[in-house]
């Protein structure tokens, strides 16, 4: 299966899916075929954009009849330098507590991120609803999480509050 086919699916699941071909990537540094996603919110100004990728694609070889799949979504808010401390200890506290853990966060780009590798067959029973679900549960731990990250990064509150 490959990403166009993934995007097709999605689409059929009632999701704006966009394939990307690599040479239209926004991604300088390291241009890729890619999914790209986007999901209304509420709970956020700016819209939720999900990439899916191969992520390993020189390693395909290693894994016949398989695909290594990552999905990735940056959270729209940066990270002040003075709150940077304070998100990296949080982070792996609450990757103890979501339902699918992934949260991150780039240093050198004062960004946040949810981030999930998953390796999937390539065709055969389950892999469309795999596909659907790990996206849907990708934007529901963005959606209800991600306010909260969002206020810790700007020192709003902290891991506690998080956490009740």
């Amino acid at each position: 299966m490959d990403l166009k086919q993934i995007a097709a699916i999605l689409r059929e699941d009632g999701l704006t899916a966009t394939f990307v071909p690599k040479e239209l990537s926004e991604d300088d540094d390291n241009p890729m075929d890619q999914v790209m996603i986007h999901f209304q919110t509420d709970r956020f100004e700016d819209n939720l954009k999900m990439q899916i990728t191969r992520a390993n694609p020189e390693n395909d070889d290693n894994f016949p009849g398989l695909m290594q799949l990552q999905f990735f979504a940056g959270l729209p808010t940066s990270v002040p330098a003075k709150n940077m401390d304070e998100v990296i200890r949080s982070l792996p506290v609450l990757n103890t507590v979501v339902p699918l853990m992934g949260f991150n966060v780039h240093k050198g780009e004062a960004i946040m991120y949810w981030r999930y590798v998953s390796l999937l067959p390539e065709e055969g029973e389950g892999v469309k609803s795999a596909l659907q679900q790990t996206v849907w549960l990708g934007f529901f731990i963005l959606e209800n999480w991600g306010p909260a990250l969002s206020a810790l990064a700007d020192g709003d509150i902290g891991l506690d509050d998080i956490l009740k």
